[in-house]
């Protein structure tokens, strides 16, 4: 009993004296404690879209030596297809960021026609392309979650053209499968919509440009060349912030 007074006592005593000692204390001097709350500053991506592409040229089919008297109808219509990509991102600061991204654009079937007064040959073939690009954006100001951005890219593509043919009429051609390389760039703009504190949906255009694409040989004669087959593409995706 004697003890517990005694204790009693001592703990009385000293929440007595700690305001006497609070006030020789220099708060000045007294190190700050800061918690660490790293934020990892790498990013996932993946989206889909469509590719709308076009080629500025395709050579004529050189028919014995006669392609000169043909003039062309149409120089390449092709049709809309599929894309799709991921890629690995790495964000510097607030503004600027960096990613490396893998694509892939669907068969797109492509048609062309010239002609000499009455005969009319026909052109047919399916493009693809895989693309491998660096690209580097700025994000614009954030209003609501939502920011604006703006980009650029170059890389390579792997261009494949396959089932290509030439209907001449009384003649038909067919042309092996090939794959061409060539240096590809892009512009890009879109919108990126903060999800959650991970997750962004990325709203996106891009223009690209993927260099030219070569035809296999054909049975009789050379091979045709597809220059500067560009895309008009519009992606939609999901970028994943590792925090």
């Amino acid at each position: 009993m004697k003890f517990c007074v005694a204790l009693v006592g001592g703990a009385i005593s000293v929440l007595g004296s700690m305001p006497a000692l609070a006030g020789d204390i220099d708060l000045d001097k007294v190190p700050e404690v800061a918690i660490a709350s790293e934020t990892v500053p790498f990013y996932l991506k993946g989206y889909v879209g469509v590719s709308m592409a076009d080629a500025d040229h395709l050579n004529k089919f050189p028919s014995f030596g006669v392609d000169s008297d043909y003039h062309w109808k149409n120089k390449s219509d092709m049709d809309d297809a599929f894309l799709g990509g991921v890629g690995l991102g790495y964000r510097m600061n607030d503004i600027v960021r960096l990613d490396g991204t893998v694509e892939y654009h669907a068969k797109n079937k492509m048609s062309a026609r010239d002609q000499n007064f009455s005969n009319i040959r026909k052109y047919e073939g399916n493009a693809s392309s895989i693309v491998l690009m660096a690209n580097a954006y700025a994000d614009l100001v954030t209003y609501h979650n939502v920011t604006p951005y703006i980009g650029a890219g170059i890389g390579a593509s792997a261009n494949r053209m396959n089932d290509f043919e030439v209907d001449a009429g009384s003649d038909h051609y067919e042309a092996s499968s090939k794959t061409n390389w060539d240096i590809a760039w892009a512009i890009h703009a879109g919108v990126g919509v903060k999800l959650s504190r991970n997750v962004i949906l990325d709203i996106g255009y891009s223009y690209s440009d993927l260099g030219d694409a070569k035809t296999g040989d054909f049975s009789k004669e050379a091979t045709l060349k597809l220059d500067h087959l560009t895309s008009h593409d519009v992606k939609v995706g999901i970028r994943y912030a590792f925090k």
